[in-house]
């Protein structure tokens, strides 16, 4: 359902410009949540990077979104100016006390697939090895036999 609200904002976007066609519409799940995230934030490349990180917290080690505090975001570089950007564009939500906040994505689909993106940058480009992440994913069991079905509907695409 979500990948058919997506395609149908994507399409309306790209309707109400006058000059463009609708040959642009992404191609799968994968493109529409990158089309989705980079409206949201403007096409910001620091802040789409910091959400793919942000994902792969939420995410967290047994990849099943979830509320994360500050902190562990804190932890993977994410400050809290981003924390705010994404919160006021939709993206996240916050609940907790003002001293203890509490942050998720508000759509687990676009944590699931931005925290996919993001691992497959990460093995690409040497900052996590191909067996410390299968290690990971068999320890997650169940959750992470599901986000592997996700890496693997990426890695079709692209």
């Amino acid at each position: 359902m979500l990948a058919v609200v997506l395609m149908l904002r994507r399409a309306n976007d790209l309707a109400v410009d006058e000059t463009s066609d609708l040959a642009p519409l992404p191609s799968g799940f994968a493109d529409l949540v990158l089309d989705y995230g980079a409206a949201l934030l403007h096409d910001d490349l620091a802040l789409m990077t910091a959400a793919r990180a942000a994902a792969v917290v939420c995410s967290g080690p047994d990849f099943a979104p979830s509320w994360r505090s500050a902190g562990a975001y804190a932890a993977e570089g994410i400050t809290a100016a981003q924390l705010k950007a994404f919160v006021d564009t939709g993206l996240l939500l916050k609940h907790g006390a003002s001293d203890d906040p509490q942050y998720k994505f508000a759509l687990d689909p676009v944590a699931e697939s931005l925290a996919a993106r993001e691992y497959l940058i990460r093995m690409r480009d040497g900052r996590l090895s191909r067996q410390a992440f299968g290690r990971q994913l068999r320890k997650a069991g169940e959750s992470g036999e599901a986000f592997e079905k996700t890496l693997k509907n990426i890695v079709d695409i692209a």
